[in-house]
């Protein structure tokens, strides 16, 4: 009777084909594998023994425990490697997700496409722009301004309709502060002596006069002195001379320094020729020359009415038209005071011989400044 084998038996092979395999692998313990023995079941056990080389000329056996024995020394630390694994994995798989979901976000979605800058972009309803100086202002404060400008337009129109002297000098309303006052002074039954010196009174802002002198039948003094009108004088003194030429109330007017030129006198002695009210008037420093000076003496000798002040000083005046003067002089008989300051007009005597013309003449004498 054959022998039976043994239950279990333990080969060893040689582990130079499982060098690939951990050390804790179990194939380095021992398998157990079901078999077939002459009919019946047994279990096959392996068990598999890590074999390393040692140095050449050693037996087999010194070649195993030097292997075991750098197996341990080298053996990987399993515990500390995963405490270490477990904590370093989750923030660096994390991390690692984060940076990947930015790429990918970027990669797919669409860049919004951005306005040139070079569009022109709707203005704030509160702004208003401009390139000239003092314009780019909010649309609050433009309204304020203008509500606070007719503001103080209404305080100069009450003003105008209370009391009999005004003076409203130097508060520069200009010409659209003029024509708003009109109203208020072609009408007006109770100013009898209005100053709008210097108020920044052009050429245009003087044709509201047409109307003014016109209507106004108790107005009495008018200035109208520092508004300088320059080239357009001509047509400024004409819109006066206009309205001279109707008015009759009118007795004192002051031009002084508006610098109508021999132009603008002109056109004002053509309105003075069908005026009978005026009896002072001033017009120092308005450059009319000679020729301005012979044209307004020839408007006043023939005027019906009788003017008893007359200043032309700092007009350009030279020896020339004081003849004019001289003539206007010995044939008036009204005039008191004449002032000829500040004019080239060289020798005195044909002046001083008019006066003394008049005062023989007429027994009274024309006080003159030279």
């Amino acid at each position: 009777m054959s022998s039976i084998p043994s239950h279990t038996f333990t080969p060893s092979l040689s582990s130079s084909k499982l060098a690939f395999l951990p050390h804790n692998h179990p194939f380095h313990r021992s398998v157990l594998f079901p078999a077939n023995f002459n009919g019946r079941k047994r279990c096959l056990k392996l068990k598999f023994t890590p074999v390393r080389a040692a140095a050449s000329g050693g037996s087999s056996r010194s070649r195993r425990v030097a292997y075991r024995e750098s197996q341990a020394q080298n053996q990987l630390p399993i515990n500390q490697f995963k405490e270490i694994a477990s904590a370093v994995a989750p923030p660096a798989l994390f991390v690692a997700l984060t940076v990947m979901w930015k790429v990918i976000g970027k990669i797919l979605s669409p860049k919004p496409q951005q306005s040139s800058t070079t569009e022109s972009k709707p203005a704030s309803p509160e702004m208003k722009w401009s390139f000239a100086a003092g314009t780019n202002l909010l649309k609050n404060m433009s309204q304020k301004i203008e509500r606070d400008s007719k503001l103080k337009l209404n305080d100069f129109a009450k003003e105008l309709r209370s009391f009999s002297v005004v003076d409203m000098a130097g508060r520069n309303f200009g010409d659209e502060g003029l024509f708003f006052l009109a109203e208020s002074l072609a009408y007006n039954q109770t100013a009898e002596e209005v100053d709008f010196s210097a108020n920044g009174i052009t050429s245009a802002g003087l044709k509201a006069f047409d109307g003014i002198l016109q209507s106004n039948i108790f107005l009495k003094t008018l200035n109208l002195s520092g508004n300088t009108i320059g080239d357009e004088g001509a047509k400024g003194f004409a819109s006066i001379a206009g309205a001279l030429s109707e008015n009759n109330t009118i007795q004192s007017l002051h031009l002084t320094g508006n610098y109508g030129g021999a132009l603008g006198v002109a056109a004002l002695a053509k309105g003075m020729e069908g005026n009978k009210s005026v009896r002072d008037l001033h017009l120092h420093g308005n450059s009319m020359g000679n020729e301005g000076v012979r044209a307004l003496m020839s408007g006043l000798s023939a005027r019906k009415g009788k003017l008893r002040q007359l200043d032309i000083s700092n007009n350009e005046i030279g020896p020339k038209g004081a003849f004019h003067i001289a003539e206007y002089v010995k044939n008036t008989k009204s005039l008191l005071w004449l002032n000829v300051y500040m004019n080239d007009i060289g020798d005195e005597s044909a002046l001083t011989d008019a006066s003394d013309h008049v005062l023989e003449m007429n027994g009274k004498e024309v006080a003159i400044l030279f």
